[in-house]
């Protein structure tokens, strides 16, 4: 196969030039991203109940893989690690989706407080107990 590679370099005009067929070999194939995608839209780590939310807030202030591990006990540093990758490759993705759960939020937070307006909420409870709020 050399000889071929020199021969094909040298009918190029480059006697003796060598040339080397580039290819993306793969030692192992990588597991899938441990990923999963809800009912609600909200996406979790596989076989946990840790939202990609609170990773991407972790990594986001500087936590590392290990420190992320740590601060959830049901997660594998592989699972970590591999949670990470997806997040740094695709970046524009999961910034879009934490995009779209903080409207959400906004959305419950407004919902809830329609249902049940806080204003005023320390007195109704004073009064419902018969006594004045003080100043």
């Amino acid at each position: 196969m050399a000889d071929a590679l020199v021969e094909a370099a040298a009918s190029r005009g480059r006697p003796g030039a060598r040339e080397v067929d580039l290819q993306i070999v793969h030692a192992f194939e990588l597991p899938p991203v441990p990923l999963v995608e809800d009912e609600r839209g909200i996406i979790r780590v596989v076989g946990s109940r840790v939202v990609l939310d609170s990773i991407v807030a972790l990594f986001d202030r500087g936590a590392t893989a290990e420190e992320i591990a740590q601060s959830f006990p049901s997660l594998s540093l592989g699972d970590v690690y591999a949670v990470l990758r997806y997040i740094v490759v695709r970046r524009g993705d999961v910034d879009a989706y934490m995009a779209r759960r903080a409207g959400d939020e906004v959305a419950v937070r407004e919902e809830v407080e329609r249902r049940s307006p806080s204003a005023g909420l320390r007195e109704r409870l004073l009064a419902r107990r018969g006594k004045t709020p003080s100043p």
